[in-house]
Parts: C-alpha cells; structure tokens; sequence
C-alpha cells in the first residue's frame, strides 16, 4: 500500500462501545513486537530532502517527543532508525538504535522486527541486530496517537511522512519467538490464523493492507484497531 503525504493513518483514542480488546496506548513501555516490511521510493525521497542533506520519513511512530521508526536516506547512504525519549535525570533524555545501509547496495524491502523484553529494545533490519537498554519511557506518551505512515500530521514541521510502500505490519504485546517472526515474512496468511487464536492477551494490529478502505485500514488480527486516514480539514476551525 502506497504512504505519502496524502495518505497518512491514525489510530483513534478511546474504546467507544467497548470494541477493541487491546489498545495501543503507552504500549512501548512493556513486552511488544513490532514487524514490519517497507519499500520506500528512494527517489522521491531524495527529491524532498526535508533535513539537512537528509530525507527523513516515519513509517511508524507515536507524537510529541516521538518514539517510533523513521527511514532516512541521502545521497550516500540509508538508515532505518528506531527512535525515543525516557525519563532521565534532568528532563527527558533522547535515544535511538541506528542501522545503516549503503545506498549503492540497496534492497528491495526492509524487515524491521522490534522488541521489548524487560528493559532491553531489541532492533533487527535486515538480519542486522542491535539492542539498546531502556527505563521509564517519557510521560509525554500518556497523551500521544498512534500514527501509520508519519510522525505526526498536527505539526508540518516535525511530520515526516514516509513516502513509499507498506507490505505488512503486526503489532502485539508479547515478545513474539523467533518462529512466529519467520512465518510473518514468510506466510503472513498462516501467521494471522495462528496470532487470531491469542487475541485476548496479545494482539494489538495486523494488516497485509489489502483489505483496505478509503478511510480506513481494517485490522486483521481481529482487535477491532482500524486505523483511519488523516485529513487537514480535523484542524480548521
């Protein structure tokens, strides 16, 4: 499914009716996983440079003082970068895991396969594997929305939108085995049968981006967390 700047989704805050089992708020601060398969479109990236030399996109991310993945690229090199603040001694502190890639041996997709497992993220792009020790996450996510395709549409400044395609994503609370991970890049048909069977205690979002709407993403897994698309017309008064 193709993101760019007109085709950014959110995920809706509250539970009306009681019909999401599992919400994503805060969800960052215990056990997750994290998959995902993005293709982005390098040179349209490397036509909107919007940092510095850099092209910066975000596939995923929560608002405010973000946390999430963000695509950069310029005319050298690409890195898949997971980003976030925490609590630190003086205010909050920033913190990322960095992957970086030569531009001359680009692939096709990135899987990017995240996880929490106590205090530690656990980062993979690529079979490349890096981990990063984590405390209390910034209190700044207490009030944040869950966007699909950049890091926030209320600020133009600091929105980032990813430019290129999603293939797949899943989101659950639990820190998915090496196993379920394979089958998600592999047969994400037979992984979505066997995730379903754990909604209660684990699945947050799952979507292949195929079964789609105008305004909405339906969400596979079965939680009910549909994903809705941005539209500037929320903010004028």
């Amino acid at each position: 499914m193709l993101f760019n700047t007109e085709n950014v989704f959110l995920f809706q805050t509250g539970n009306h009716n009681s019909l999401i089992l599992n919400e994503v708020k805060r969800f960052w601060d215990s056990e997750f996983t994290l998959l995902l398969r993005f293709k982005p479109d390098r040179q349209k990236c490397l036509d909107n440079i919007n940092m510095g030399t850099d092209h910066v996109g975000c596939p995923i991310a929560m608002n405010g003082k973000h946390i999430g993945i963000f695509y950069k690229i310029n005319q050298a090199d690409e890195q898949v970068v997971f980003e976030w603040w925490e609590v630190g001694k003086e205010g909050d502190d920033f913190h990322s895991i960095n992957i970086p890639f030569k531009l001359k041996e680009q692939t096709d997709y990135f899987d990017v396969i995240l996880r929490r497992n106590e205090d530690t993220f656990t980062f993979s792009v690529n079979g490349v594997v890096k981990q990063g020790k984590t405390n209390l996450l910034s209190g700044d996510y207490s009030h944040s929305l869950l966007w699909l395709g950049a890091a926030t549409m209320y600020s133009k400044e600091h929105s980032f939108p990813f430019i290129g395609e999603m293939d797949k994503i899943h989101i659950a609370k639990s820190a998915l085995n090496n196993n379920d991970v394979g089958e998600f890049f592999s047969d994400y048909d037979l992984f979505i049968e066997k995730q379903q069977k754990k909604l209660l205690v684990n699945n947050l979002f799952s979507s292949s981006f195929k079964k789609t709407t105008y305004f909405k993403i339906l969400d596979e897994s079965g939680n009910g967390n549909h994903p809705i698309l941005y539209k500037d017309e929320w903010l004028e008064t």
